[in-house]
């Protein structure tokens, strides 16, 4: 007597499939924090959403405060606390998968932007500036007054720049360096940064959004509202940047306008990356149209259209099977088409205006 078993994933591979998600988020919110504390925040540009609000908060504090001046350490605590009532509404507005995954980027947030700040120093300040020595510290600062040189790596190879990093520095002075900082680099060198810090900060949120979490802050609300809504991710991402931008005047107008650069890079970068509110049309010329819609149906959440066509070079009845999903489910539909008919004809289309009743599955 023969009897067929079911064979699953198991071990290694069914622990990875588990695990991998959250290890892609923890990634992407690594190199999101880096773009905010060694670059954005070194020369005084905020950042969008909950991170940039909180680098406002702190901003204004540390401008108005006497004595305040190192509040940067402070941010990733206040970003964890903003998010806390967000993170209960991704819960129930989004998916538990998607909130479980963004306290675990919020939490990384909270501990590595808390590091950074308080014993690290950006590269950069090694790598740009004229090389010249500056006095920094003394009078009302409450810091022994010290010498410090920027650019001493300036138009060295990477290699060359690697050997001689020094980051962990002494907390007391992180602050003072980051201020000379700003005062001995030119205007060039921080639209630089800003387009560099942009495109950074995006590719780690995108990064994170692609694997189903998120940084947290607005991306909580702007995935409710591209999935129930049908809004455009980054159209709600904008007006937020954007009131944030507006306030950051109050510390630096220099920043503001640089601030601009960094959001329209930074939002480009996501709206490349980030797939999940992006809605194609799917059209199939096939034989086996039963047995393609009977395999989608079961997996995913979308129905289709059929209706009958003829070829035009051989007159044989066709079937085409229409169906409109999300972005990054086309490579799933195309593979489970191509494997019962290899012969199917696809084509795929962008959908910018959808009115019906979508349902779009959690990544």
């Amino acid at each position: 007597m023969n009897t067929e078993i079911e064979v699953k994933p198991k071990g290694f591979k069914a622990f990875m499939k588990n695990v991998k998600p959250y290890i892609m988020v923890i990634i992407g919110t690594l190199i999101y924090c880096f773009g905010i504390s060694w670059v954005l925040q070194l020369i005084g540009i905020v950042s969008s959403g909950v991170t940039g609000l909180s680098q406002l908060i702190v901003g204004v504090l540390g401008k108005y405060i006497p004595g305040a001046a190192n509040f940067d350490q402070y941010t990733g605590t206040l970003i964890l606390l903003i998010n806390i009532p967000l993170v209960a509404f991704g819960w129930r507005g989004v998916s538990r998968k998607f909130a479980i995954l963004t306290t675990v980027s919020i939490v990384v947030q909270f501990i590595f932007l808390t590091l950074l700040n308080k014993f690290t120093i950006s590269p950069l300040v090694w790598c740009l500036g004229d090389g010249a020595e500056v006095l920094l510290g003394g009078g009302d600062t409450g810091v022994e007054a010290f010498k410090f040189t920027y650019g001493t790596n300036a138009g060295s190879g990477i290699l060359d720049v690697i050997n001689n990093l020094d980051i962990f520095y002494d907390p007391s002075r992180i602050a003072l360096v980051k201020e000379g900082f700003v005062n001995n680099i030119g205007i060039g060198e921080k639209v630089l940064l800003a387009f560099v810090g942009g495109l950074i900060t995006g590719f780690g949120l995108a990064f994170a959004l692609k694997h189903g979490g998120s940084t947290g802050g607005m991306d909580i609300i702007a995935n409710y509202l591209a999935k129930a809504k049908r809004i455009n991710f980054t159209r709600l991402s904008s007006i937020v940047d954007s009131s944030i931008i507006g306030l950051s005047a109050l510390l630096s107008v220099e920043g503001m306008l640089l601030a601009v650069i960094r959001i329209v890079v930074s939002i480009k970068t996501i709206d490349q990356l980030y797939a999940s509110y992006k809605i194609t049309r799917l059209e199939v010329v096939t034989t086996k149209a039963e047995e393609i819609r009977d395999e989608v149906i079961k997996k995913f959440t979308h129905s289709t259209t059929i209706y009958d066509a003829v070829g035009g070079y051989t007159y044989t009845s066709k079937k085409v099977m229409v169906v409109c999903v999300s972005k990054y489910e086309v490579e799933e539909y195309c593979n489970i088409i191509k494997r019962i008919d290899p012969d199917a004809f696809i084509v795929t289309s962008k959908v910018k205006i959808l009115r019906s009743k979508f349902i779009q599955r959690s990544m």
